[in-house]
């Protein structure tokens, strides 16, 4: 858990144009972990002017990083194709979206109702329609996989999500502005976004 965190640590500002110079890691009896950076420009983006400019945004994005220091979209955030806060949105998304993938359904289980559990020929077919639904289904790799081949989707919902649902926008810095695409995207994307791909659709 440190270790991904202090890697991510790194990710984190260089995502904001920076680098270390100095760091020091001092570890106390009382578990406490004291992190000492000393952070420089590193002049490649031209919207960052100075370390003091970002560094309210860095702490801030510092209690995403903790709880979450790595997961299967963080290679998009390593990569600078999104902030920590669009990566974490899309983590929580893609978690969402798995709990309506992968099930039976209801009619799965009534007609399980109706079979007779001591038939072995009822159970043999039971089986048979469980293993058909659980392979025609998504599985959790392929939620990461779809997730994975459309950062700009997942910007532009992020932004919309945040737009509508967080009390203020100061923390929106170095996201994308908004866009006529913003209008018709929901929430309920992600699982359009899913369907779409499963079926063999393109998406952009």
């Amino acid at each position: 858990m440190e270790s991904r965190f202090f890697s991510s640590l790194s990710d984190l500002y260089h995502y904001y144009d920076l680098y270390s110079t100095r760091k020091f890691v001092t570890p106390y009896s009382n578990g406490l972990v004291v992190i000492n950076l000393s952070l420089a420009r590193a002049g490649n983006k031209r919207d960052i002017l100075s370390v003091g400019s970002v560094l309210p945004q860095i702490l801030r994005d510092i209690s995403l990083l903790f709880p979450i220091p790595d997961s299967p979209v963080h290679r998009l955030f390593r990569e600078s194709k999104l902030s920590i806060q669009e990566c974490v949105f899309s983590y929580c998304g893609g978690i969402f979206v798995q709990h309506f993938f992968n099930r039976l359904g209801r009619e799965y289980e009534e007609l399980k109702s109706f079979l007779d559990p001591q038939n072995v020929h009822h159970m043999a077919t039971l089986e048979n329609i469980r293993q058909k639904l659980r392979a025609s289904t998504m599985r959790e790799k392929h939620v990461w996989d779809v997730l994975l081949m459309y950062p700009r989707v997942l910007k532009e919902v992020y932004v919309y999500f945040s737009q509508h649902h967080l009390a203020s926008q100061s923390a929106l810095s170095f996201t994308n502005q908004s866009s006529p695409l913003l209008k018709v995207f929901e929430l309920s994307f992600f699982c359009c976004l899913f369907k779409l791909r499963w079926q063999g659709s393109s998406v952009y």
